[in-house]
């Protein structure tokens, strides 16, 4: 009786009468029920009659011998095992059995053949390479010919045997061959033309059946040659009888040979119509079945194409075959019509074009074809008589014709493959070993007998007057039938039992008993198969032929002399080169000779060689993968006689097991007593074990095995079983007797503890009980007794107090102070003893123990913190069990606010004027929104695809799906990179701690003896922040494992470092709008972050760029210090190249950077608190950067979901879940699994998810589920709302907008963000829109500031206009191109000199201020340029036209496309891999309206090439790269964006053609004879004239001749019409009519034009022989390196210099004049070197800078890093930026020589600045200089000065706008000084001053400032500079004073009454000394300013004589 446990595997009973294996389980009631490999339930029968599987059949063995279980059910389910498990090959002993897996596998990549390489059998997994492995080893070895056998014949009455159809065998075959050809190591030509032998073969021999569709109908041996190295060195195919049959008819559903179909799908159209072929349809032969699902015939007839040319087949070959597969479906379909002639019947050929056409391909007459097929000559005795043939037999003629062309012709592609391939092996053949296992394991055994089919082989061919020789034998006679046949076989063979007679007369069948069971065969046909003849006449109609091929595959029938007549048939024997028989007589070949040649000669070659076999199993005949059908592998394995192994490996020793494998499961039976395993081996425990329990001894010893019987192991396991219920009987007894006594006890503890807590409570409850009663009378007794006594003792109870209060605080003083002497006492001797301990126990404690006790202390405090932090969980859990989904999301992203922002904070530099127009907002309709329409997809196959079945097949480890609250050891997924490892740990515990299932971090203490904002410090933080990558942002204990995982280098997001030592550009700018990230490819995910940086500092800038940014004022955004000059923007990553070609070295920029990009600024590691923000963006910033971990994070977020009993934490997840589905997709490999995994969601978010899921896989986190808001500002001022979520892209922007706008022209429109002065397009494409927002606010949150407050802002703008674009067409993209030119030139982005307005004054005023840049308008007035644009106005054509507004807008706009092409372009980063030579191989790609522009970084234009110059384009390279034709050379270019590039450039050309009216001719045509047609000569400009009188499709247009005039027809091949609208020039013509090498000569010549003469370059070299050093003579060197050259002083070299080079400096005696000498000698030759080198690009310059070096006085500090950084960039220009008094700055150009004086002589001439009567110097300098000394009271002046004062400086800020004279009060402390504001009321200084304001009418603003300045100089302390000083030495001046100095002098002014205390002129002052701090007194930080103005006056008074200088105020 079998125990039945859960958990064991048993064999069950089926149906089919092959046993099933069962797991025992538990049901739900808790009983044990039987599961089967099937899934179907059995219940367990009483008596229990189930046999235990075997411990081997459990979970499947690579070899089968090994199996326990070794019979039927055995290798059944082993097979079923390891094909579910994806594991297709298992061995048998020596076979290989494999099963079709019907699908690709990853197990025959190179990494797999590597694997195999050199391995022994057993060492690795069975594998088809191990057997190839095996094959190479045997074949490399000087032993017998080894032989690989796959059954290939699928015939099953006579198949060689190895598999079914369709089981695999020919895809096995070809692996095979491959991994020969790789494992040889040679890759020469003859392995390839080995593998491309097998398309040729395939093609010809391969056909669709109902099993298969790429049957194999024809044996197949290849033999391959190695030579002693094993590599391949020839080979040799011979084929096995073909079913030519196939040809003429085939079953149901099945497919003629795939060449037919190849051939019809795969040839061109010419060549098909030269052959007259249509398609599969329109043939007879054909027809049954015409596609074939899996197979493409067009790629296989390419394939088939290429083999051929690589085995040496011509093409005339190739035709030559063509014609005659072609003349064989016209055959087919020729078709004959039954007459009667002469009484006789006969038949006609139909005509038809088929047979018309079968003719021509054969080559021979039609009447000759005719007359063959309609006839059959019959030789008589004496002549030749005609018989004519009925419909039916001339179709059977017709057959056999087409079969024996097929046939031959295969034989021939055969024998042509092999003349190609086959080279005779050079080495001896060689051998293998077999041997037995047995005989290793010294077994004594005996043969055992099985049945080897022996007898039936006799019967068929092997004795005297077998099957095959009989019918033979009738098909010799004349008059043989298949009756007399079938009579003749059953006489001989009816009394056998392998011959089975038909049961009656009639009967025409009859049997042969075979191995695998009883197969009948149908006599009828059998003799006219077997003679397999061709009629005479078609023999001597092939004669005729001229078809040199068909007579060569028919040589050995054609050289036939002599033509039997005996018979109405001629049987020809075919000639087979491969198998010759050694008979002398003449016999005819049937079908079963030529079958038993071919049988024994495989034969032959099986027995000569050491074979390997494959048994090919098909698990099903659907076809399917993962459908394993029982019933027929389990006849594939009786037929293939697996059954009859298994039988003779019953007869022997079935059961094997290794010694230690038996002791382990069977050691409860052994006897320690009389074997102890501890003392003796493990063979003499078996052999006790063995000796004890089977009594029977047919059972053997080995020297490594135990080798049972099938019922020795059933005894074993019911011994096993008996002894180990004994054994747990005992062990349960024990335990429950330990368990009670337990729980006894534990009871009896608690009672004691009950009784005594009841006891004690009812004690205290009584006590409390006297205890209320004796406090009520106390209260009552006590408070009588103190009203009695209060007033006689209240005097005595105070003097009692008051001492018995001061003795208490001394005895309390005293009490204290003894127990703190106490106290420090114990303390310190605690001290004291604990440091002694510590000194003994570190001095005998061992380095392992500290560690020890120290990780003991460190456990015990994170038991506690887990002990707090389940505590923590649990009350948090509690909270959050009522929460719902929304509140959740609330509590999670509170913080955040409800829209996106970008409605706040400061306008972006540049757009500040549509601030203002933001008041007019938008919206676009939700319902009206043209999103990408997403399909709908099927999910009835999705209950496939559950995350169970997801999770068991690709997770790693022991990883359940299901959810945990613990940190992973490994990741869920396999990752074969170490970052990605880490990754998914670190996203792991984001995940846990953003659904709460973990705890946050305790903040890291920082410590105060550092401070934590030092500037040192902070460097450093960022610079380690900086060295961080987004791989190692793990936790802290990942940190601790991986710190050896450092970067390698450093990776800066500094504005300063992320682009210092570039130079900045516009166009480098706009490039940035279309750079997409390296990386993507594929399926559609968001990028990584392209935020423009700020320049470097005190860098050159270009033109194009200071039109761009002229007027943008510096950013007031939070961050670090600004640069001098303007802020830069995006920087390109072109990297600049020198001369020669070689790239100059730059820093890394923000897009350079991939995976590096820092993601976390705000902490130095995760391991700190963080809000949910955060850890989402970790989470997801590794989805966007790591695209293998997107599966990871999907699969850990579902892992967690399933299975959660947190509410809180279930409902984080699905939000967590919700936001990952909207920015980025899993791969297509987890997508289907996560749709499924979707549908089983919360109800209101599975659909949710599921669409956000849907759109983010079409397109590429909002708070909520509704949509996010955001506002795009149009160029007019408006400002539009419109929804948006997170995988929304530009381009539905985009559209959304032309909708709302009613915009139809939309072609160019692009959404452009902005940020600060930052503004990068993001195209109208799939730019997603949320990822530049994101950016922006990271952008933000860098500098500090807060991401909910980002100041980004969307604009819709014209980016780039079409070459034909027509304002007309479309009136609103006309006007906002219009508003977005007039902002261009308001802000500098454009200039122009062309404006148009109304004539009213009112509108000019408009027009200017809208339109004029602000610079300008600060250069001159207003009205003066209200003036000028009036003027222009009225002299301007538009006044007397009355040209309509639109009219006028629409001639800007095309005047803007015209004027500004670049700055209308899309720009684009490339490489050029080839082309004609260009100064870079690396520049930014520029396409407009105009053409094509190659510039450099530097804005340099480095080709320009318009439309008509180019040829075509196209992208190459798997769309990598792209093509430009042009008529100057092509340029292959490597671009990210190739396609966009290919793709505008090819509609800009496609549209240009459409409209183009002209075209240049390529030939000449002359037809003076016909004026209808157009004569012209090659190169002539055509103008194509567009009407309706010519067809283009017809290929006639209507032309004029430019030189003659005329117009006439002109064909369309013989012109080339030009991409262009307007007239082409003669250079483009005269190129076009060149040829390419004419051209590539004109452009090489020009090339070379443009290069200037080398001229021999200049060197010290005779400057070095007269002034250097002699060489240094090096004896080391000279030995070491022989023949060397001597050392050149004056040359560049590696070495150090040991000595000075010049002989003065090493002699050290040289005078002055030698010096001299020297310096002038050198000076010469450094001109000349730099003469010489004129092209370098700063030779001009430092040719000039020599020059000026002699003529000036040397510099005495080294260069600025500023000049260092210019002449990197190759300039030696530097801007320095002046700052004026009156807030306006200027560039102005600084060289390394300037000095101070030169720098204010520029200024002063750029400003125009006089002597006498400039008011620009009083409207720059003075006024702004004297207004806040007057405002600070400095001055003294009179009630009605101020008043007047007040009035001119309210002029100056109001001008005319009486609408201000509300602020004065306001204004009065910029209108008065500061002391004399209490002089009068406010309202009367507003009353004066208005009045004087009103005196002063028309008075304008500049005319203010020169009246405040001529009423200020009267005042004598006009033009002083003052300074309030504190002094001590003078004690009748008070402590302050203030110091006025001037040109008359020094003096010292009190401060309050302003009186003039002192004054000192220069010419008293005698000396003065100063420091820091004094001035003749000790005075302010100001002493050194004073010092300073007053060596400036005295000098400047000591210079002038003449006195004072005169002014012009008066």
């Amino acid at each position: 009786m079998v125990v039945l446990r859960k958990g064991d595997y048993v064999w069950v009973d089926c149906s089919d009468g092959v046993q099933i294996g069962a797991e025992v389980r538990l049901s739900d009631t808790g009983q044990l029920q039987l599961i089967d490999d099937e899934g179907k339930e059995h219940k367990i029968k009483k008596d229990n009659s189930l046999k235990p599987m075997h411990p081997t059949s459990v979970n499947g063995v690579d070899d089968m011998i090994r199996l326990g279980d070794l019979n039927e059910a055995g290798l059944l389910r082993n097979l079923l095992v390891r094909y579910k498990e994806g594991t297709i090959y298992t061995y048998t002993g020596s076979i290989l059995v494999a099963v079709n897996p019907y699908q690709l596998l990853p197990i025959y990549t190179p990494e797999q053949v590597e694997q195999y390489t050199d391995r022994r059998l057993g060492d690795l997994p069975a594998r088809l390479c191990h057997r190839r492995q095996l094959f190479l080893q045997h074949a490399t070895k000087p032993q017998r010919p080894v032989l690989c056998v796959i059954g290939s014949c699928a015939n099953t009455q006579s198949k060689l045997g190895f598999g079914e159809s369709g089981a695999g065998k020919t895809e096995s075959t070809k692996l095979m061959l491959q991994f020969l050809a790789a494992v040889s190591g040679q890759r020469s030509w003859i392995e390839q033309q080995i593998l491309e032998a097998t398309p040729i073969l395939e093609a010809f021999g391969n056909a669709k059946t109902v099993r298969n569709d790429n049957s194999s109908r024809f044996g197949k041996y290849i033999d391959v040659h190695f030579n002693k190295n094993g590599a391949i060195e020839g080979a040799r195919i011979e084929q096995y009888l073909l079913e030519k049959s196939r040809v003429c008819r085939q079953a149901s559903h099945e497919r003629n040979y795939h060449i037919f179909y190849c051939m019809l799908m795969g040839m061109s159209s010419d060549q098909k119509k030269i052959l007259s072929l249509g398609s599969a349809a329109e043939y007879s032969y054909l027809t049954m079945c015409t596609t074939c699902e899996g197979r493409d015939d067009i790629k296989e007839y390419a394939s088939f194409r290429s083999a051929m040319k690589i085995l040496t087949f011509t093409e005339n070959d190739t035709w030559e075959i063509n014609k005659l597969l072609a003349a064989i479906l016209h055959l087919g379909n020729v078709d004959f019509e039954e007459t009667i002639r002469n009484n006789l019947e006969g038949c006609d050929v139909l005509t038809s074009t088929h047979f018309k056409m079968a003719a021509q391909l054969l080559e021979v007459a039609p009447n000759s074809l005719d007359v063959s097929l309609t006839q059959r000559s019959l030789m008589t005795n004496r002549e030749s008589v005609s018989k004519p043939l009925t419909s039916a037999q001339a179709v059977d003629g017709r057959d056999a014709f087409v079969k024996a062309i097929y046939g031959k012709l295969f034989v021939w592609i055969v024998e042509k493959i092999n003349s190609a391939i086959y080279k005779p092996p050079s080495d001896d053949p060689k051998h293998v070993r077999l041997s037995i296992e047995y005989a290793r394991e010294d077994i004594i055994w005996d043969n055992i007998e099985f049945n080897d089919n022996q007898r039936t082989l006799d019967v068929l061919a092997v004795k005297p007057l077998n099957v095959l020789s009989l019918i033979d034998e009738e098909s010799l006679f004349p008059k043989g039938t298949d009756a007399t046949m079938l009579h003749k076989m059953n006489q001989v063979h009816g009394k056998g039992e392998i011959y089975l007679a038909p049961k009656n007369n009639h009967d025409t069948k009859f049997g042969i008993q075979h191995f695998a069971g009883v197969v009948y065969y149908d006599s009828k046909g059998f003799l006219e198969k077997n003679r397999d003849t061709l009629s005479t006449d078609v023999i001597q109609l092939m004669q005729t032929s001229t078809n040199k091929l068909l007579k060569q595959i028919f040589h050995t029938e054609l050289s036939t002399t002599e033509v039997k007549s005996s018979s109405n048939h001629t049987i020809i024997p075919p000639k087979n080169s491969l198998r010759q028989t050694a008979d002398s007589k003449k016999r005819m070949i049937t079908l079963s000779s030529q079958f038993r040649q071919s049988l024994d000669s495989l034969m032959k070659t099986l027995t000569s060689c050491q074979p390997f076999f494959i048994r090919c199993i098909k698990p099903n005949d659907f076809k399917k993968p993962m459908l394993f059908d029982r019933e027929l592998c389990i006849r594939q394995l009786r037929y293939s006689g697996m059954m009859e192994t298994i039988r003779i490996r019953k007869a022997g020793y079935p059961i094997r097991h290794t010694f230690d494998e038996f002791l382990e499961r069977y050691r409860v039976l052994l006897k320690s007593s009389v074997c102890d395993p501890k003392i003796e081996s493990a063979q003499k425990c078996c052999q006790s074990i063995c000796e004890n329990v089977l009594t029977e001894e047919d059972w053997k010893m080995g020297k490594t095995k135990v080798f049972l019987k099938d019922f020795h192991d059933t005894i074993l396991e019911l011994a096993r079983d008996k002894a180990l219920n004994e054994k747990a009987l005992i062990i349960q007894r024990v335990l429950r007797g330990y368990k009670l006594r337990k729980a006894f006890l534990r009871k009896r503890r608690a009672a004691v503890t009950i009784q005594k807590t009841w006891r004690g409570h009812k004690v205290r409850k009584l006590y409390r009980v006297v205890q209320l009663g004796f406090a009520r009378l106390q209260a009552q007794v006590r408070s009588r007794q103190m009203a009695w006594d209060y007033k006689q003792k209240r005097r005595a109870a105070v003097l009692l107090q008051a001492q018995i209060r001061g003795y208490l605080a001394r005895k309390a003083w005293k009490r204290k102070r003894a127990a703190v002497i106490l106290l420090q006492a114990y303390t310190r001797g605690t001290l004291a003893r604990i440091a002694v301990r510590k000194m003994k126990r570190d001095a005998v404690l061992s380095l392992q123990e500290r560690q020890a006790a120290e990780r003991a202390a460190l456990e015990r405090q994170k038991r506690l913190d887990e002990i707090l932090r389940q505590q923590k969980e649990r009350e948090a859990a509690e909270q959050l069990s009522n929460i719902t989904d929304q509140e959740m999301v609330d509590d999670i992203f509170g913080f955040l606010p409800s829209m996106v922002g970008g409605q706040e904070g400061q306008a972006p530099v540049g757009f500040e004027d549509l601030e203002g127009k933001r008041a007019v907002l938008e919206e676009v309709d939700l319902d009206d929104t043209p999103m990408m329409a997403i399909p709908e997809e099927d999910y009835d196959d999705l209950d496939e695809y559950s995350f169970n079945k997801f999770a068991s097949m690709n997770f790693q480890g022991a990883a359940t799906p299901t959810y945990i609250r613990q940190r992973l050891r490994q990741p869920l997924l396999y990752h074969e990179d170490e970052n990605d490892v880490l990754g998914s740990l670190t996203v792991w515990w984001m995940i846990l701690r953003f659904m709460g299932d973990l705890p946050e971090p305790k903040p890291q203490v920082v410590s105060r003896s550092v401070p934590a904002f030092a500037d040192h410090s902070l460097q450093k933080e960022v610079a380690s922040r900086q060295d961080r990558r987004l791989s190692h942002m793990v936790g802290l204990d990942q940190r601790m494992r991986n710190t050896r995982n450092s970067p390698n280098r450093k990776l800066s997001t500094l504005p300063e470092e992320a682009s210092r030592n570039r130079k900045s550009s516009t166009f480098t700018d706009i490039l940035a709008r279309n750079r997409k990230p390296v990386q993507d490819y594929g399926v559609p995910g968001r990028k990584l972050s392209a935020i423009p940086e700020q320049g470097q500092r005190n860098r050159k800038t270009s033109t194009f760029s200071d039109l761009m940014s002229r007027n943008r004022r510096t950013s007031t955004a939070p961050e670090g210090p600004q640069s001098t000059n303007r802020p830069g923007r995006k920087p390109s990553v072109i990297s600049e190249e020198a001369e020669d070609g070689s790239e100059v070295s730059k820093q890394p920029t923000v897009q350079t950077i991939s995976e590096e990009d820092e993601m976390n600024a705000d902490g130095l590691t995760l391991d700190r608190p963080m809000n949910s923000l955060e850890k989402l963006h970790i989470i997801v910033g590794y989805a966007i950067v790591r695209r293998d971990l997107r599966d990871e994070i999907y699969c850990q977020i579902c892992k967690q979901l399933q299975e959660n009993s947190n509410r809180g934490s279930f409902f984080r997840g699905w939000i967590l879940l919700s936001i990952c589905l909207g920015i980025f997709p899993p791969t297509q490999s987890f997508f289907k699994y996560l749709q499924s995994f979707l549908r089983s969601g919360p109800a209101g978010y599975a659909p949710y998810c599921a669409d956000r899921l849907r759109r983010t896989v079409a397109n590429g986190a909002t708070k909520s589920k509704k949509p996010i808001v955001i506002s795009v500002t149009m160029m007019d001022g408006r400002t539009i709302s419109m929804p948006v979520d997170s995988a929304t892209t530009s381009k539905e922007v985009c559209q959304m907008l032309s909708q709302k706008v009613k915009l139809q022209d939309t072609f160019g429109f692009s959404l452009y963000i902005a940020l600060y002065d930052k503004v990068w397009s993001l195209g109208s494409g799939r730019e997603h829109v949320m990822d530049a927002i994101s950016q922006c606010e990271q952008e933000v949150k860098r500098k500090g500031g807060q991401e909910q407050h980002s100041p980004w802002r969307l604009y819709f703008r014209k980016e780039i206009f079409a070459p034909w674009h027509d304002c007309s067409q479309d009136n609103v993209s006309t006007e906002i191109i219009y508003r977005q030119v007039i902002r261009g030139l308001k802000y500098g982005e454009y200039q122009c000199e062309k404006f148009g307005s109304d004539m009213s004054m009112e509108n000019t005023r408009t027009v200017v201020k809208e339109c004029i840049n602000s610079k300008l308008l600060e250069a001159k007035s207003e009205e003066k340029w209200v003036q000028m644009v009036n003027t222009a106005h009225a002299q301007g054509p538009l006044i007397n036209s009355r040209t309509k507004p639109d009219k006028v807008k629409a001639e800007v706009v095309d005047y803007a496309r015209q004027k500004w092409p670049m700055f209308f372009s899309k720009f684009f980063e490339v490489a050029k891999l080839s082309g004609p030579p260009l100064p870079k191989s690396r520049f930014i790609f520029a396409i407009n309206s105009t053409g094509i522009t190659f510039l450099d970084e530097r804005e340099k234009t480095l080709l320009v090439l318009s439309y008509p110059e180019l040829t075509g384009v196209n992208t190459v390279r798997d769309r990598k790269c792209v093509c430009l034709l042009t008529l100057k050379g092509d340029f292959t270019l490597n671009a990210i964006m190739a396609s966009d590039i290919s793709d505008l450039v090819a509609m800009f050309l496609a549209g240009l053609i459409q409209r183009s009216q002209y075209a240049v001719t390529v030939q000449e045509v002359n037809r003076q004879d016909d004026r209808t047609f157009l004569s012209f000569k090659k190169a002539e400009l055509i103008y194509i004239i567009k009407d309706d009188e010519y067809s283009v499709a017809r290929g006639w247009l209507k032309g004029k001749n430019e030189r003659t005039g005329d117009i006439g027809a002109v064909p369309v091949d013989a012109i080339l019409i030009l991409p262009t609208l307007m007239k082409p020039t003669n250079e483009v013509l005269s190129l076009i009519s060149l040829s390419p090498d004419q051209r590539k000569t004109i452009i090489d010549n020009s090339v070379k034009g443009t290069m200037t003469e080398r001229v021999a370059l200049w060197t010290l070299k005779d400057f070095s022989v007269e002034y250097f050093r002699q060489p240094i003579r090096d004896v080391n060197r000279q030995v070491i390196s022989k023949n060397v050259a001597p050392e050149k002083l004056w040359a560049n070299s590696r070495e150090p210099i040991r000595q000075p080079l010049l002989k003065r400096l090493v002699q050290c005696g040289a005078g002055l004049a030698a010096a001299v000498a020297v310096l002038n000698s050198l000076f010469k030759h450094a001109q000349r070197f730099i003469e010489t080198r004129k092209r370098e690009p700063l030779a001009t310059d430092c040719l000039k800078r020599l020059q000026g070096a002699r003529r000036m006085e040397s510099r005495k500090l080294p260069p600025h890093q500023v000049e260092v950084e210019a002449i990197q960039h190759n300039s030696t220009q530097i801007f320095h930026k002046m700052y004026f008094p009156n807030d306006t700055q200027e560039n102005f150009e600084v060289g390394s020589n300037t000095k101070v004086k030169d720098l204010v002589l520029t200024i002063a001439d750029k400003l125009m600045l006089s002597t006498a009567d400039d008011v620009e110097a009083d409207l720059i300098f003075h006024f702004p200089q004297e207004l806040p000394k007057y405002l600070r009271g400095y001055h003294v002046c009179s009630k009605q000065d101020m008043v007047a004062l007040g009035a001119l400086l309210f002029r100056v800020k109001v001008d005319n706008d009486k609408t201000q004279f509300t602020q004065i009060p306001r204004m009065l402390k910029e209108l008065v000084p500061n002391d004399q504001l209490k002089v009068m009321s406010t309202d009367e200084w507003k009353k004066q001053i208005l009045a004087e304001y009103n005196k002063q009418a028309g008075t304008s603003v500049e005319q203010a400032m020169i009246g405040f300045l001529k009423i200020v100089y009267k005042w004598p302390t006009f033009g002083c500079a003052f300074f309030d000083v504190k002094q001590t030495s003078e004690p009748n001046f008070p402590d302050i004073v203030r110091i006025a100095i001037s040109k008359q002098g020094i003096s010292i002014i009190h401060p309050k009454t302003k009186d003039t205390l002192a004054v000192h002129p220069y010419n008293k002052i005698a000396s003065w000394c100063s420091g820091s701090t004094y001035f003749h007194m000790t005075v302010g930080s100001l002493g050194y300013k004073i010092d300073d103005l007053l060596t400036s006056y005295v000098n400047m008074y000591l210079v002038e004589k003449r006195g004072q200088r005169r002014t012009h105020y008066d």
